[in-house]
């Protein structure tokens, strides 16, 4: 990952972007890796190499599958190298000649194996990629080409691709490839909370599903634990985002974040949370930069599957304002009135609580207008205090 934003995007210094300067910048980190192994166990024999590397897969449409095989055949080339699979018959022999990769270069790794104990995989929602030569479908920052076609390098999540996508079968691929002890060693997404837990346990729920198919997968790690400065723009521009992880460090002190007890929880086999029932946005039609074709019923409307948060005063603009959040953050939630929940009275209350069995109630009822609360004296106090009390 290292040499690609530095040797072929020009994204980090030496700012180099072509495939000569990132196929040096690659061997010389894997010699340092091989090297370094080799005289760490000189002192402690026992060591064990976790190597870690993006892991993801691109997809095209029919007229740029040649592209796509290549970048799916080079997204493997650090493990190839260090377990010493690059040889004259490797798909990318010819690739690495043609750009001044000497052969004692590629030896070197079949001499000195240096095969990871543990294979350490890092997957975004980015991670996989399409390529669509109809540029007119995407947005102008995505157009970029190979100098043979001008093509849109999307992410594959924004299309509805023919083929499975997701972390599961990209996994099961890295382990029919190697057949070696696997971990996935990031976990993040940029996003609010609820989307945090539902992108986890999304990750964690297909982990699971692979161990019980005896896929070896040693751990998963939530990357990263104090949170991350400037991502947004991949650490080339001042005033970067800062994006919360297990704990939020904005006001100097960590604070624990809603990914904390629920890891917590999940380690100790206790509980799922309620929000993570819900489809996370990279599974949710509303993804797509355009209307697929292909899969007539990827647009059903998904029934709720899980209690709701109930607002109460659904005509005030307050009322309204938490029904945005909610329909932004896909809440299932429901907003009710007066006549459905009178929060004055407590027998009111009690029928809409046993009507929906909410898991939260958020009260939004109640004056706002100070004008009218000085001529209602006592409507304003039924509704503002009494009936707080009530909800309460």
């Amino acid at each position: 990952t290292t040499a690609r934003f530095s040797g072929l995007y020009g994204f980090w210094y030496p700012h180099r972007a072509d495939d000569s300067s990132f196929l040096k910048m690659l061997i010389n980190e894997l010699k340092g890796v091989v090297l370094s192994m080799q005289a760490i166990r000189k002192i402690n024999p026992a060591a064990k190499l976790v190597q870690t590397e993006d892991l993801g897969k691109t997809y095209s449409t029919k007229s740029l599958q040649y592209q796509a095989d290549f970048e799916n055949h080079r997204r493997w080339l650090t493990y190839d190298l260090l377990c010493g699979h690059v040889t004259p018959t490797h798909p990318l022999w010819d690739y690495l000649r043609k750009h001044d990769v000497p052969e004692k270069d590629l030896f070197f790794f079949g001499e000195n194996t240096c095969v990871p104990d543990v294979f350490g995989f890092n997957h975004y929602v980015t991670s996989e990629r399409y390529l669509d030569g109809r540029l007119y479908r995407y947005p102008r920052h995505t157009h970029g080409g190979n100098g043979r076609q001008a093509y849109a390098d999307v992410e594959a999540v924004r299309v509805n691709v023919k083929e499975e996508t997701g972390i599961a079968p990209l996994l099961k691929e890295a382990w029919d490839r190697y057949r070696k002890p696997m971990a996935v060693t990031e976990v993040h997404l940029h996003c609010h909370r609820e989307e945090q837990l539902r992108w986890f346990t999304y990750v964690w729920k297909n982990c699971q599903q692979l161990v019980a198919d005896g896929v070896q997968i040693e751990g998963v790690t939530l990357w990263a634990m104090l949170g991350s400065f400037g991502w947004n723009k991949l650490l080339t521009e001042p005033d970067g985002e800062y994006e919360p992880g297990v704990f939020d460090v904005r006001n100097g002190t960590p604070r624990p974040t809603a990914l904390a007890g629920y890891v917590k929880s999940l380690a100790q086999n206790r509980f799922e949370h309620h929000l993570t029932v819900d489809k996370g946005w990279w599974q949710r039609p509303s993804r797509y930069f355009y209307k697929p074709t292909l899969l007539p019923d990827a647009f059903k409307p998904v029934p709720d599957q899980n209690a709701p948060l109930l607002i109460i005063g659904k005509r005030g603009t307050l009322g309204r304002a938490f029904a945005h959040v909610c329909d932004e953050r896909y809440l299932h939630y429901i907003a009710l009135g007066r006549e459905t929940c009178d929060i004055t009275d407590p027998d009111s209350i009690e029928q809409a609580i046993a009507n929906h069995r909410p898991w939260a109630i958020i009260n939004t009822a109640g004056f706002v207008r100070v004008d009218d609360a000085e001529m209602e004296p006592d409507k304003c106090f039924s509704d503002n205090t009494t009936g707080a009390r009530n909800l309460a």
